[in-house]
């Protein structure tokens, strides 16, 4: 508990102030004892700059910047442009600016010495192209008889590969297209499944996370696709929810933050028997590593309807942008007398059973539903009705006002496809940039008697007419459509299925690949580098807890092994509130023989490079044989744009426990 807090406790807490008052109180008073200390050791100064490694440096006028990344090719002398050799882990977020002075160090071979030099960048930034991927005619993703679903859609990935999942007799299998080579691969399997399972998918930036189900038990799945081998995943799974039995009915979605997973299955636990019902589970997403801590389950129907089957099955969760959760099913009473399709909605909590579509004796299946870039909700199935009860249609309703309402998607009707003679299910939605929403389904061709693909899409107003995804020359049966809703820049859905007699996954769409290359031009290397190598503008490590500044962890060589290093580099950019002449720095830093500090000081004009000079020096000791100040005076022209360099070096990697505690500073 802090001082500040403690003291102010009794009173605070019995006239109802908030314990976070407490910690805003004191984060204030400390940015005010720090600016208060400045102000005693100088007058006339125009702005201060300070930090006291704990994160309550609000009103400082420096800021550390920590861009850095490293290239992944070797380095030679002379060179001036690494634009294709740099890592964009941390560039597409953050990148270097031009003027700006950048380290590049590595730790040379023989594990004692360091290169290290200076340059300056002359060139910047990001640049945006995009080339369009055209599989209209579709290709093979795997040569497999593998079982696709609607419920597991393909994933477009930030770094542009596409991966695709399946059901294999119980094993889950994830094939990956990559840009670099324009091929699908196998990425990993995930072993344990139902041989009736569909699983389900989601995705944040390069990571996928899939569900999938034991007879009584539903797991999920962090698949990192940069780093996982081709291998089972399966001793990697972690529980989400425990029942009875399952129907079919896995779903899973990503809020658009990337924050929180939602799980959603049909399933019957003791406590509800009779029938299947909805069940949810919300997971959070570590921001560290990508893993999942998963809630505890909430039951959100209790239905008690009895007969085989009967309940609400087939389900498909989306999240809008505001966090509300919309859940569509299919229900039957399981007595062949009441079909319907039906959804619930949370908001502050989870809303009435609503019916979307009342099949009355005729049976409804396998919706799908997509939130639009409008947050228009839309769900599409497939059923029989009395006009047509021999075979399925095609279906599709929209709601506007969040799932309360669902009106009719083609003017009077929500059917999309007619006829008592061919089937037509398995349908999968989406939608593109533009808007247009695509359904894609299976279905018999009325003369060649082939199962194909078959798409229909409404441009805002009113839905075409029905297109044949695949030709009759294919030769093969097409089930189980399944399309990409994480990606809207096509003109033709990213889409896979299950194609029979040729026992293949096909793939198919046209879309626009947009790439992202980071270009880094600098002034000539002095110096050959190896792969890995560290570009950076701020090395160490800053320690919130106790208030301190340290050594990093070095540099990654591969594999996660990390490399340390003897000297690191610490910038902070200053922004003074109107031009200065003088800068006055005291830092607060271990005293030791085999430690030391150092600063250079960058006052130039707004737009130029920066050009770092050495302040006179004069050192205090502050506490004998523990810890010492240096005081750093810099003087140069007026000027607006300030950077401090400050260099901490140790004799050798095993001096770990030496540290800059404070950082002060005044402009003038």
């Amino acid at each position: 508990m802090s001082n500040l807090e403690n003291a102010l406790q009794i009173g605070g807490y019995l006239s109802g102030i908030p314990k976070q008052k407490y910690l805003d109180m004191e984060r204030r008073a400390i940015n005010g004892e720090a600016i208060a200390d400045i102000t005693d050791r100088t007058t006339g100064a125009s702005g201060f700059f300070y930090d006291l490694f704990d994160n309550t440096n609000d009103h400082s006028a420096g800021i550390m910047d920590t861009t850095k990344t490293t290239a992944t090719s070797p380095l030679t002398a002379g060179d001036t442009n690494i634009i294709t050799k740099v890592d964009t882990t941390n560039a597409l977020i953050r990148w270097f600016l031009i003027g700006q002075e950048i380290t590049i160090q590595q730790k040379n071979d023989d594990g004692v010495t360091e290169t290290k030099e200076y340059v300056t960048v002359t060139n910047g930034g990001v640049t945006t192209e995009s080339t369009t991927i055209d599989y209209s005619t579709p290709i093979t993703a795997v040569s497999s008889a593998y079982t696709t679903s609607a419920s597991a859609r393909p994933q477009y990935l930030s770094n542009g590969n596409i991966v695709i999942v399946e059901n294999n007799a119980g094993t889950i299998q994830l094939q990956m297209w990559e840009t670099t080579t324009s091929v699908f691969r196998d990425l990993c399997s995930i072993s344990g499944a139902t041989a009736g399972c569909k699983p389900s998918i989601a995705s944040k930036d390069n990571i996928v996370y899939v569900v999938f189900n034991t007879a009584t038990v539903a797991y999920s799945v962090k698949i990192d696709t940069i780093t996982v081998t081709n291998t089972d995943q399966n001793a990697n799974k972690v529980t989400v929810d425990t029942v009875t039995s399952f129907s079919e009915g896995l779903t899973l979605c990503i809020d658009s933050a990337g924050t929180y997973l939602h799980f959603g299955d049909s399933s019957k636990v003791s406590a509800y028997s009779l029938s299947f019902n909805i069940r949810y589970c919300l997971g959070t997403i570590s921001a560290v590593d990508g893993s999942v801590t998963w809630g505890s389950v909430v039951q959100v129907t209790t239905l008690a309807n009895g007969g085989t089957n009967s309940g609400i099955t087939s389900l498909c969760l989306v999240v809008k942008s505001n966090g509300n959760i919309t859940i569509v099913g299919a229900f039957t009473d399981g007595a062949s007398t009441a079909y319907q399709i039906l959804s619930t909605t949370y908001t502050a909590s989870w809303q009435s059973l609503v019916l979307v579509y009342n099949g009355l004796t005729y049976a409804q299946s396998s919706p799908d539903i997509i939130v639009d870039q409008n947050g228009i909700l839309w769900v599409t199935w497939y059923g029989k009705d009395a006009t047509d009860a021999a075979v399925w249609n095609i279906h599709c309703k929209y709601s506007n006002d969040g799932g309360v309402t669902w009106v009719n998607s083609n003017g009077s009707t929500d059917k999309l496809t007619s006829g008592n003679t061919r089937n037509q299910q398995n349908p999968s939605i989406t939608y593109n940039k533009n808007n247009s929403i695509f359904i894609m389904w299976d279905g018999t061709h009325p003369t060649e008697g082939w199962n194909r693909a078959q798409m229909i899409t409404y441009n805002g107003s009113t839905w075409g007419a029905i297109e044949y995804v695949n030709t009759l020359s294919d030769a093969y049966n097409v089930y189980y459509p399944s399309t990409c809703n994480n990606f809207t820049d096509f003109t033709i859905p990213l889409a896979v299925w299950r194609a029979d007699d040729v026992w293949q996954v096909k793939f198919r769409g046209i879309f626009t690949q947009t790439t992202q290359t980071p270009h880094l031009e600098i002034t000539p290397l002095q110096n050959s580098y190896k792969t890995n190598v560290l570009c950076y503008r701020s090395l160490g490590n800053v320690d919130t807890v106790n208030g301190r500044l340290g050594f990093s962890e070095g540099f990654d060589t591969g594999g996660g092994v990390y490399v340390q290093l003897l000297s690191e580099d610490i910038r902070y950019t200053i922004t003074p509130p109107s031009s200065v002449s003088q800068i006055v720095s005291w830092d607060t830093y271990s005293i030791s023989s085999d430690y030391s500090i150092s600063n250079k000081f960058s006052l130039v004009a707004t737009g130029a490079d920066e050009s770092y000079g050495i302040p006179t020096l004069k050192t205090t000791i502050i506490e004998a044989d523990v810890t010492a100040e240096d005081q750093n005076i810099y003087i140069s022209s007026p000027n607006s744009r300030i950077t401090k360099r400050l260099t901490i070096g140790r004799a050798n990697t095993s001096v770990t426990n030496k540290y800059v505690t404070k950082i002060l500073g005044a402009l003038g």
